[in-house]
């Protein structure tokens, strides 16, 4: 039996993907050290909701789920069930993105095929090892965040648009609005970018089939009353062309609505409500923003290259491709479709979001990717129509072009890496020797402390936050008392005390110092315990230097208690 290409496509992309998700995997993810700040947010979130379904505590699941209003809660569901079936640890908090990220490079392989039957499997197979090669989407494939999530959820949405317009049924459309209910549901900005791409492709849609209609002509028809027969059936047909286009699409939006409708309106309202316009009020254009326009435009381009792309050649064919793909294909509605995907969010990004990081430009890579993917194969075909029956030229611009991306992959592969890796500043590195870590320092925190014991910590950094303490001491059978806690009547009863004294050469002087003055509250931390064992009031129970991140850190034990 004949295999066919799209089979053989479709099993090197699973073979790529398992390859690129075990060597994500073993040296990006593994090696990591602690969560930083938001990973942090997100893996207690969902330690959370492990321990709910662990004891079937349904009122604190629903309690845990709706106190979530930052950010909506599915992450936080999905990781909850990965805890339970893989156990609780950084490596499994971070193993959820890694399924993500395997998820995705299938999807863009389906969206690829669906959009050309002949080459999309060609296509896909591109536009996957773009993906698969991002710095940032590596980074991202392999901590505890939800864009990895969003990305898929994306996609899939994507890939679901394109089979109802294939299929035309109503039940594709049902199916895309709760899709696009999960991305609102794993965070509100993955459906606020991806809606209006949705809107605008349909309504471009709308006045292309309007505009078909209204430019029929009647022909030779001389009867009158088949001239106005004629008139009535155009409008007729106008008619059901509007109405045929409001149930599907209203459907979409409809699910949508009812879905964010409903998780907005569960309790506590207020709460959401307020973190909701507190996100808002962060992100959202100030006053004099429109002056700075221009950086904000050219940022995400500069992302490209900087963080997306290493590789200058292959950073500016997917520059390229976008506005190639628009002259000599927009009117293709799946092209044109991959094009709004990337045009919308990116004007979305630029002129109305002010707030900027190279990670939001995710949600718009991997449709330029399977853009860049498309154009290639173009260009391929291109040189192979000019050189004819030249077949060696073909195969020597072909030779050219392969050596050039393998030039290119040889180069820029270890940059990838250590960009992927060091995205937040980790010091560990892959293929390095083990060094000294955070978890180092928390796990000396955990094993020379009695469980039964309270503590009380003013530790806070990037890399370093008071929810990664928590869920280190995730199994503490005392009270632990974190920096936000610190008003607490009882903080400074504890039994023991934790602290740091970091030094200005750290790797991670600059976390401390830059995360909500997090350096200058240590060292009044340190100076108040400074005083206490000057009174006698505490005493060092332990204490260990980490030369590798040089730092000291210090338990105490009070001497009151």
């Amino acid at each position: 039996m004949k295999i066919s290409k799209n089979t053989i496509g479709f099993i090197v992309v699973i073979l790529l993907g398992l390859i690129a998700s075990g060597f994500a995997f073993s040296y990006l993810l593994l090696p990591r050290d602690v969560f930083f700040w938001d990973e942090s947010h997100h893996a207690l979130y969902g330690l959370n909701i492990h321990r709910d379904l662990s004891n079937f505590d349904w009122v604190s699941f629903w309690v845990d789920t709706n106190h979530q209003g930052y950010w909506p809660f599915l992450h936080s569901w999905f990781l909850g069930l990965t805890f339970l079936i893989f156990g609780v640890s950084y490596d499994t908090a971070r193993l959820l993105s890694l399924f993500f990220f395997y998820g995705s490079i299938i999807v863009i392989y389906l969206i690829s095929l669906n959009m050309d039957r002949k080459r999309g499997w060609l296509i896909g197979i591109i536009s996957s090892g773009f993906f698969i090669l991002s710095p940032v989407v590596l980074n991202f494939g392999t901590n505890c965040m939800l864009e990895m999530m969003g990305i898929c959820i994306s996609l899939l949405a994507i890939y679901v648009y394109l089979l109802a317009l294939d299929k035309k049924r109503l039940s594709y459309y049902l199916l895309l609005g709760v899709i696009l209910s999960l991305a609102l549901l794993t965070k509100y900005e993955f459906a606020a970018l991806l809606a209006p791409v949705i809107f605008f492709s349909a309504l471009w849609e709308l006045v292309e089939k309007y505009r078909k209609i209204k430019s029929m002509e009647p022909g030779e028809l001389k009867s009158q009353k088949k001239i106005r027969a004629f008139a009535v059936n155009k409008k007729k047909e106008m008619v059901w062309l509007a109405k045929n286009w409001f149930y599907r699409y209203g459907l979409v939006f409809m699910v949508v609505a009812l879905v964010g409708i409903t998780w907005v309106l569960l309790p506590p309202v207020e709460r959401k409500l307020g973190l909701i316009a507190f996100k808002w009020n962060i992100a959202s254009l100030k006053s004099d923003a429109p002056f700075a326009f221009l950086p904000r435009f050219t940022f995400y381009i500069k992302s490209l290259f900087i963080d997306y792309n290493l590789s200058f050649v292959l950073g500016s064919l997917m520059l390229l491709s976008l506005p190639i793909a628009f002259i000599k294909d927009y009117k293709r509605i799946k092209v044109r479709l991959l094009i709004l995907a990337v045009i919308i969010p990116y004007i979305i990004l630029s002129a109305i979001i002010e707030h900027q990081e190279h990670r939001l430009f995710l949600t718009i890579a991997p449709f330029l990717f399977i853009l860049t993917g498309y154009i290639t194969l173009k260009i391929f075909e291109w040189i192979k129509s000019r050189t004819g029956y030249f077949r060696k030229v073909w195969i020597i611009t072909g030779l050219f072009l392969l050596i050039l991306m393998f030039y290119e992959f040889y180069i820029y592969f270890p940059k990838i890496l250590n960009h992927a890796y060091n995205y937040y500043g980790i010091v560990n590195k892959p293929f390095e020797e083990k060094k000294e870590n955070l978890k180092d320092v928390l796990d000396f925190f955990h094993e020379k402390i009695p469980r039964e014991a309270s503590i009380s910590s003013l530790i806070i950094g990037q890399h370093l936050t008071p929810y990664t303490q928590i869920f280190h001491f995730r199994d503490w059978k005392a009270p632990y008392f974190g920096p936000f806690m610190i008003n607490h009547p009882y903080f400074l009863n504890s039994a023991y005390f934790i602290s740091l004294k970091v030094e200005k050469d750290s790797p991670y002087y600059e976390s401390f110092k830059d995360t909500g003055d997090g350096l200058n509250k240590l060292n009044k931390w340190n100076n108040y315990l400074e005083t206490q064992l000057e009174e006698r009031s505490i005493n060092i129970f332990a204490d260990k230097y980490f030369k590798d991140l040089k730092l000291k850190a210090l338990i105490y034990r009070n001497l009151k208690t």
